[in-house]
């Protein structure tokens, strides 16, 4: 991995403009370079602060509001926050050509399965990718991970997200019963179904002869409906569910130290 860079590689590296990171660096949101002799170094902290920048601008954050976050050391947890509640990400942003070298070194395919898996893209600019997920990539590298290894890591989500895609999709698309809206005077509600009888003894009524719950009575338009489209707020929690239940297990197999 590459650890400096000078003004115009590191803007080549982060898809932007050598004012514009004068600019960031003017208001605080990366620190100064360092000088050897009259030229500026840029390391891999400041490529990685820069791509929390970002991530974080592209979720509607301003830049003063950003610089408060780094400041008390709070910008990765926000960043957490804004990618749970499903916030629009921003556009997507370049992987910095040495990345994009080092992993085509490192294994040939990867780029093209991550692109297949669509946590990438090709365009006229390169490799790109979500910022959030570049901001989180680098975090990891700043930690000590290898970056093909945090690669390959980002992969393995995108895979068990393509694994899980049809179920999702069956589940989204599955008939449902309407919403039961309770009545203001604390009453059942007029479309609601009664419970089935308990049993079969005293006050317990026979179904009606005939009755087939599983037919076409039980696919009545008014009893169940099938959109076309998921609603925005199925969607959301259906996300939710799913990677809630992927980190659940994932957190349950480290701690087992399973393989």
């Amino acid at each position: 991995m590459r650890q400096e860079y000078t003004l115009s590689e590191l803007a080549a590296a982060v898809g932007m403009t050598e004012r514009n990171i004068r600019a960031y660096r003017s208001r605080g949101l990366i620190p100064p370079p360092r000088l050897r002799g009259r030229v500026g170094y840029y390391g891999f902290d400041h490529l990685a602060q820069l791509r929390l920048v970002q991530a974080l601008a592209g979720r509607g954050l301003s830049l003063g509001v950003v610089a408060q976050l780094l400041d008390r050391g709070l910008a990765q947890h926000e960043l957490s926050r804004l990618i749970r509640q499903e916030l629009p990400s921003g556009p997507p942003v370049p992987i910095a050509p040495a990345v994009v070298e080092q992993l085509n070194l490192g294994d040939p395919d990867l780029l093209d399965s991550l692109v297949e898996h669509g946590v990438g893209r090709r365009t006229a600019r390169g490799v790109e990718a979500d910022p959030a997920l570049l901001a989180l990539a680098n975090q990891l590298v700043s930690f000590g991970l290898p970056m093909l290894e945090v690669s390959r890591l980002c992969l393995a989500g995108a895979e068990a997200a393509t694994a899980a895609h049809p179920r999702v999709r069956r589940t989204l698309l599955a008939p449902r019963r309407p919403p039961v809206q309770p009545d203001p005077e604390g009453q059942p509600d007029a479309t609601a179904e009664p419970d089935p009888p308990s049993g079969s003894g005293a006050g317990s009524e026979p179904a009606d002869v005939g009755e087939d719950p599983t037919g076409a009575d039980a696919e009545h338009p008014a009893r169940r409906h099938r959109g076309p489209k998921p609603d925005a707020a199925t969607l959301a929690v259906v996300l939710e569910l799913t990677t809630t239940a992927f980190r659940l297990a994932l957190e349950t197999r480290l701690s087992r130290r399973e393989p």
